[in-house]
């Protein structure tokens, strides 16, 4: 969490306030991957409206799967660490964090997620999508 906090640049010192009070309060709604949502007590209901990603990294698995892992804090607040799995198959774990880049592809500049999160082509094949925001 914190290598992709130091990503998020302005955001960084209050997304940074936030992760020793997180709590992750559900999975992602495919049942399969290892995204989860989160919140500040365990009886909150989770924000099921990602937005887009503030902060991303990438890497291989253990199974051999390549795993992108996006965070999202919509007005400022870590709701979501989601899982896609650019090589296809499934996502079913995280790689290692030795084996996880910084890839910018949350950037704007560079990123398929130019689009609303609900439309975008990457967020279309997630569990996210699956759980029907």
């Amino acid at each position: 969490m914190r290598t992709l906090v130091e990503q998020t640049g302005v955001q960084r010192a209050e997304l940074s306030s936030q992760i020793d009070r997180l709590k992750v309060v559900a999975r992602c709604g495919c049942g399969e991957c290892p995204g989860v949502l989160f919140a500040f007590d365990l009886n909150e209901q989770p924000n099921t409206n990602a937005g887009l990603a503030v902060a991303s990294l990438r890497g291989v698995n253990a199974d051999g799967v390549d795993v992108g892992a996006y965070l999202h804090a919509p007005g400022g607040k870590i709701s979501e660490l989601a899982a896609i799995a650019w090589s296809g198959g499934d996502a079913k774990r995280w790689p290692s964090l030795a084996a996880m880049k910084a890839t910018g592809e949350h950037l704007p500049s560079n990123s398929a997620l130019l689009t609303d999160a609900y439309h975008s082509p990457l967020r279309g094949s997630s569990g996210a999508a699956k759980r029907g925001r």
